[in-house]
């Protein structure tokens, strides 16, 4: 391969490097499409449902103004107040004002500036209140009043079947009041099983025919 030698060899080291500055300069002067988002104050754990309060207030405003031409600084201006009332801090309402609404970021910080200037003492007025630690704590429930076990080794053996499905004292009670208020209301005579009875002897229980009249347990089993 034949090398001319009026044309000048430039090596190649030299051309990367005009060539890397030519990038380097039409990058600085090619402006950003993308603005940085500006972030949201979130120091303090607290902080964390601010968007959902000021999405509460905006319900809140929507329901007294409307954001229309004419009234958009007005709008902003209660808007503003409601945050102000729910302890919102006046950088973090300006941004989400700013985020959310076309108004100017000139008008929007007027606005918002004299809503927490008129109303400084209204400040966390509504604020909502959190839950102490001893509040979150889940607290005992009041354990329901259940049936003596002794109870069930006296009924008969047909309902002892039928409770015995429970797994718990409230389901096997239930199955057995259940039980009595069936066969209450399918009986075509009156049942009773009195005290003297040799079989259920610690057991009380009528039951009655009429449907006009109040179906009862006439009374608790008595252990004896």
């Amino acid at each position: 391969m034949s090398h001319d030698q009026r044309i000048p060899n430039y090596p190649k080291r030299e051309i990367h490097c005009g060539l890397h500055w030519l990038i380097q300069e039409q990058q600085s002067q090619t402006p950003s499409a993308i603005a940085p988002v500006v972030p949201i104050e979130t120091a303090e754990p607290e902080d964390l449902n601010i968007t959902f309060l000021f999405n509460q207030q905006i319900q809140f405003t929507n329901q007294k103004a409307s954001y229309t031409d004419g009234n958009r600084n007005n709008y902003i201006y209660l808007l503003a107040s409601n945050c102000n009332r729910v302890g919102l801090s006046q950088s973090d309402t300006e941004i989400l004002c700013t985020q959310h609404f076309d108004l100017s970021e000139r008008e929007i910080k007027t606005a918002v500036n004299s809503a927490y200037s008129h109303h400084t003492q209204e400040h966390k007025k509504f604020e909502p209140k959190q839950k102490t630690k001893d509040q979150e704590e889940a607290q005992p429930e009041e354990q329901m009043p259940t049936l003596p076990d002794a109870v069930f080794d006296t009924i008969p053996e047909f309902l002892k079947h039928i409770t015995g499905v429970a797994t718990t004292k409230e389901e096997r009670d239930i199955l057995l009041l259940g039980s009595l208020v069936t066969l209450c209301g399918i009986s075509k005579t009156h049942w009773q099983v009195w005290r003297q009875s040799s079989k259920y002897k610690p057991v009380h229980f009528h039951f009655c025919q009429s449907i006009s009249r109040e179906r009862y347990f006439n009374s608790l089993p008595k252990i004896s």
